[in-house]
């Protein structure tokens, strides 16, 4: 095509106006020419290019098309991704499509972009003059150019008329503006590629934008051929891109879905704009959307827009991938050399930057001194270590990413710093970073806008029996059933009243539990081997005592019997602990196949689930994301989760951690991510169960609690009646003394005596006695 257009082009120079014919003259006598030089024949597809038609064709494909940059391009990058298989392989397809488009630069992008695009995703294969010039199930130019129809009035008219959120609006125009946005911002072809493209912005959307974006994904952006038939029917009845989304489904269905979520946002607003002028009750948590949607629709378009031809599990795992990479975000903190680093490298997720006061909700800073690290030295007895140098990097990396500042002397409303101690009785190595809270004196916090709270939580004396914590049979009160948790948060932050979630209580209180530990054998487990790689320089030596008080030399001087006599609880089978004395040069050293927990003294989920819900949690930022169960928790109730693991192997363990539990949620009718149509039936089915059991239970419990009060009420009745019958009895006897006595002669002196002590009657008769006889 371009050696016509420029042949024609030099003759005109020279010979004036030349005609299709001329130039296909010209064109053909010249290659004849070549081939008769060469000593070989004349093949066909030299004849054929030599006909006025196609050269016509190639002269007006060029000057129509190929002249403009980004059509040229794509055909281009076509014909050197599929060479002869190319999908524009033909003048006269190309020609065609110049005239469905009507020689419209916009409109042919869209068409080259879409047919390119689903090429490359293998869900076309097949792009012929059948599928341009005629109508019926192969026809694809149509369907796309309907598409494209369906995505301008969507970007346009239909983001103008709903009060969606201004910046999701301009990044939804941002991301489907075309093909090339929709792929390098949101969707690549390649899923390699997905880890390079950040999308944890949608974590902070509300659920009426992470819908519409789904929609523009599926109606217009989609490589799979879920809804192309819809498309076609509207295409024949003749419907308006417009009329085909508001009478059609699933199209109709969704576009209801996002009215009603932009409905309910909008009244839970002004529900909680009047609460705030009043107190909220404590039992009832306020009704405010969570800003990542965590309240999803059982089904959704994306988990039915599965390509065709993959296999479900294949479907399952994209699907997941999908969710995880909009909800969660790590960084390894260990090849991050300095603060400066790290925060360049948290700066480049949108969900790190996230405006509080965009929030319907709080931003939770997490740390677990538990789940900080592992000392070398007797891990299962000895606390985590806590390097200050590591602590401080992180903290500053968190400040220069979300305010470009290190410090942390003043917070934003909705941040809130959340510290669970570990049991440790210096608290004060956070207190000097905020510059109030414990082991900071109060003339030091004067004028500071920050608040701390102090919360103890508690846990069931047999679960931490079970955690195998070793005493000394002289300690006295050595097992701790209690931690203590520090909060720190600007005073312009709104924490609601509301009930605890898995305890009694209040978040008014400062008291929080009791929450069961799991056992050792409960927790999960890694090789010995990768765990030393999972912890990096956060498994350190530790000087000084263990949690029990004892030093290294008195540990040591007990063997694994000794110990299994003080706890009763090892099972040398399950879990092979190291010995206490056994460090840095010990013979005794374990071996690398051995199974430990990733995280000896790991929190229980319950206790965090409930921490996040006592603080109104949107986000977390999870400064010790340890096992990562609690990612998997966000992840899984769609709220965004910033986990700073402590290496590469860490992330990949979180990772393999959250994608489990992903797969898990969607065959879970009680999760948020389910999804039937991705649902594994046995999963599915041991869930429903699972469900269901936990129901019988809970009616159990409540008709035993609904009996014992029952009861309870009674024996108060019957108390209480027996106690009212006394004093009748008592009151009738002494009206009745008190008649008799009022009766005159010896019936009345009996009567009035009856009520008489003995000794009063004998000194009552020695007086009337006397009297008789002096009268």
């Amino acid at each position: 095509m371009i050696s016509a257009w420029l042949r024609r082009v030099r003759k005109e120079v020279y010979t004036g106006a030349l005609s299709a014919d001329d130039v296909a003259a010209l064109y053909g006598k010249n290659l004849i020419q070549v081939n008769r030089r060469s000593g070989g024949g004349n093949s066909q597809d030299d004849k054929d290019r030599t006909k006025p038609g196609t050269i016509k064709a190639c002269i007006q494909v060029y000057e129509r098309m190929l002249t403009h940059e980004p059509l040229r391009r794509i055909v281009l990058n076509a014909e050197q991704d599929f060479l002869d298989s190319s999908p524009f392989a033909g003048v006269y397809k190309l020609q065609e499509m110049c005239r469905l488009c009507k020689d419209n630069v916009s409109k042919l992008e869209w068409l080259l972009g879409a047919t390119y695009h689903r090429f490359r995703a293998g869900t076309l294969h097949d792009f012929s003059m059948r599928n341009l010039a005629t109508a019926g199930t192969k026809q694809h130019a149509l369907v796309f150019l309907k598409q494209r129809e369906m995505k301008l009035w969507l970007l346009g008219p239909f983001l103008d008329s709903r009060n969606l959120v201004s910046e999701c609006k301009s990044k939804l125009r941002e991301v489907f503006a075309s093909r090339d946005s929709f792929t390098k911002l949101l969707r690549p072809v390649e899923e390699e590629e997905q880890e390079n493209i950040d999308v944890s912005w949608q974590a902070t959307w509300p659920k009426s934008a992470l819908l519409t974006l789904e929609l523009l994904e599926t109606s217009a952006f989609s490589v799979d051929a879920t809804d192309e038939g819809t498309v076609r029917l509207g295409i024949k009845n003749g419907k308006s891109g417009q009329e085909l989304l508001e009478e059609y489904s699933p199209f109709k269905e969704k576009i209801q879905e996002i009215d009603a979520c932009l409905k309910e946002e909008l009244k839970a607003i002004n529900d909680a704009a009047k609460s705030q002028a009043g107190d909220a009750e404590p039992d009832q948590a306020q009704n405010i959307p969570n800003p990542s949607g965590a309240a999803p629709s059982r089904t959704s378009d994306l988990d039915e827009a599965m390509a065709e031809g993959m296999d479900l599990e294949s479907k399952r795992l994209a699907y997941a991938r999908r969710i995880m990479s909009s909800y969660l975000v790590l960084e390894s903190e260990e090849d991050k050399k300095t603060a400066g680093g790290l925060a360049s490298a948290l700066k480049k997720h949108k969900l790190v930057q996230v405006e509080t006061a965009s929030m319907s909700g709080n931003l939770i800073i997490v740390m677990d001194v538990n789940g900080w690290g592992e000392a070398i030295t007797a891990p299962h007895i000895r606390r985590p270590p806590i390097q200050q140098t590591i602590l401080n990097k992180v903290f500053e990396a968190i400040g220069l990413a979300r305010r470009g500042s290190s410090g942390w002397k003043t917070m934003a409303p909705g941040e809130i710093v959340i510290c669970l101690i570990g049991g440790r009785t210096n608290n004060s190595f956070l207190s000097k970073l905020f510059g109030v809270g414990p082991g900071v004196g109060r003339s030091k916090s004067r004028g500071s806008n920050i608040m701390w709270r102090e919360i103890t939580t508690t846990f069931t004396p047999e679960s931490v029996q079970a955690r195998r914590v070793r005493t000394s049979r002289k300690a006295l009160a050595s097992l701790k059933c209690s931690q203590k948790m520090f909060w720190w948060f600007d005073a312009g932050t709104d924490i609601p009243v509301k009930s605890h979630k898995h305890c009694q209580g209040t978040n008014a209180f400062d008291l929080m539990g009791p929450f069961t530990l799991e056992p050792w054998k409960s927790l999960p487990s890694i090789p010995y081997g990768d765990k030393k790689l999972l912890w990096g320089k956060r498994r350190a030596a530790v000087g000084g005592k263990t949690t029990t008080g004892e030093t290294d030399d008195e540990g040591a001087a007990y063997d694994k019997d000794e110990i299994a006599e003080e706890t009763g609880a090892v099972d040398e089978e399950e879990i092979e602990l190291p010995d206490v004395g056994s460090g840095r040069g010990s013979h005794k050293t374990l071996a690398p196949t051995v199974l430990q927990p990733a995280v000896y003294h790991e929190m229980p989920v319950t206790l965090w689930e409930s921490a996040m819900h006592a603080t109104s949690a949107a986000h977390i930022i999870d400064v010790t994301p340890g096992s990562g169960r609690l990612a998997a928790w966000a992840v899984c109730n769609r709220l965004g989760y910033v986990g700073i693991a402590c290496t590469q192997h860490h992330m990949e363990y979180i990772e393999k951690t959250v994608m489990t539990e992903v797969l898990a949620a969607l065959s879970n009718p009680g999760s948020g991510l389910y999804a039937p149509t991705l649902a594994d039936k046995n999963i599915e089915q041991k869930a429903k169960e699972e469900t269901k059991r936990k129901e019988e239970e809970e009616k159990k419990k409540k008709a035993e609690a609904a009996a014992a009060a029952k009861k309870r009420k009674e024996n108060e009745n019957q108390g209480g009646q027996t106690e009212t019958k006394k004093p009748k009895k008592k009151d009738e006897g002494s009206a009745a003394a008190a008649g008799t006595g009022t009766g005159t002669g010896a019936g009345g002196s009996q009567g009035g005596a009856g009520g008489l002590s003995p000794a009063l009657q004998a000194m009552l008769e020695k007086a009337k006695n006397k009297d008789t006889a002096s009268g």
